[in-house]
C-alpha cells in the first residue's frame, strides 16, 4: 500500500488554467484541490490495519513532495490527523500552507529558490511552472533566512498581505521589517531617480509618498521609521518632491523625539532631520 500512496501523492499535479486580469497579470485558476486527493488516499489507507504506519509513511513522503504542490502537503497533514495518534512536528505547517495557497506571488523566483529546487529535484531540467504564481513551501520559511525567499516580494502593493503571515511566523517575521523593506524597495526600484539634475518645481510622487506614509505608520519602532524615511528623502530628486519627503521625514523625527524627550542621541537625530 505504501507504493500506491507514494505514487498517488508524488505524481499528483494541479489541474489549472491561467486567466489574465484587467491589468494584464496572469492569475492561477485551480480546477482540482486536496479534497479529492485526500479521499483517494484515505480509501487506500482504510485497507491498512496498522494506522500508525500511516504516520511513518507520510513523514517519508513529506520530504520529497514538490514544494509548489501545497495541496499534497495539506493532504498529508489530513491523513496524519485522521489516522495517527502521533502529531506531526510543525504545528505551523497548515496555517502557513493556507496562507500561501491564497497568496499570488509578485516577483520571479530568486537564485536561492532556484538552487533549492535543483538541489531537491536534481533530475529536473526546469523550474516548476507553478513557481510563476506560488512561493515554495520549504523549511527556510520558518527560519531567520526567510528573507532570502520573500524579500523580493515585499513592496507597497504587497506588504499588507504579509501582516497575516506575521501571526504565523512570529519568531522570524516582524511587521516592522516588512514595512521597512517595502519602503526600501521604493528606493531600490529607482522610481525616484532623476538624472537631469534639474530642480523639479512640481511634485510627481504625492500619491507614492502617501502610500509610504500609510506603510510607515505600521512601524512600531520610531527610530527605524525615522531612519527609513530619512533614507527615502535622501534619494528623492531636488525640488517639490524633496520638500514633501523632508516634511514626511520631519513628521517621524518629531514623533521619535516626543517618545524620547530626554535622549541626547534622539535630539541630535531630530536636529539633523530638522
Amino acid at each position: 500500500y505504501y507504493e500506491i500512496i507514494y505514487s498517488t501523492l508524488i505524481n499528483w499535479k494541479p489541474d489549472y488554467d491561467c486567466k489574465m486580469d484587467l491589468n494584464g497579470k496572469k492569475n492561477l485558476i485551480l480546477k482540482n484541490d486536496e479534497n479529492s486527493l485526500h479521499t483517494k488516499c484515505q480509501e487506500i489507507i482504510n485497507y491498512i490495519k496498522d494506522k500508525e504506519s500511516a504516520f511513518v509513511m507520510m513523514n517519508q513522503i513529506w520530504d520529497v513532495v514538490n514544494f509548489y504542490h501545497y495541496e499534497v502537503f495539506i493532504c498529508i497533514l489530513k491523513i496524519v490527523s485522521n489516522n495517527s495518534k502521533t502529531e506531526r512536528p510543525g504545528t505551523l505547517d497548515l496555517p502557513m500552507l493556507l496562507f500561501l495557497k491564497n497568496y499570488r506571488r509578485f516577483s520571479p523566483p530568486s537564485q536561492s529558490e532556484e538552487e533549492q529546487w535543483y538541489s531537491t529535484f536534481p533530475d529536473s531540467q526546469v523550474l516548476d511552472p507553478l513557481s510563476e504564481f506560488r512561493l515554495p513551501f520549504i523549511k527556510i520559511l520558518f527560519t531567520d533566512d526567510i528573507w532570502s525567499i520573500i524579500r523580493p516580494e515585499i513592496n507597497l502593493k504587497s506588504y499588507k498581505y504579509w501582516f497575516d503571515a506575521t501571526n504565523i511566523l512570529r519568531k522570524n517575521l516582524k511587521q516592522d521589517n516588512i514595512c521597512i523593506y517595502a519602503v526600501k524597495e521604493v528606493v531600490s526600484s529607482k522610481i525616484l531617480e532623476d538624472t537631469s539634475g534639474n530642480w523639479i518645481l512640481y511634485p510627481k510622487f504625492e500619491d507614492l509618498f502617501a502610500e509610504v506614509d500609510e506603510c510607515v505608520q505600521n512601524i512600531s519602532d520610531l527610530e527605524k521609521a525615522t531612519s527609513v524615511i530619512y533614507n527615502l528623502m535622501y534619494h528623492t530628486p531636488n525640488g517639490a518632491d524633496k520638500v514633501n519627503a523632508a516634511q514626511l521625514s520631519y513628521k517621524y523625527a518629531q514623533k521619535y523625539k516626543e517618545q524620547n524627550p530626554n535622549s541626547t542621541d534622539v535630539v541630535k537625530a531630530y536636529i539633523k532631520v530638522k
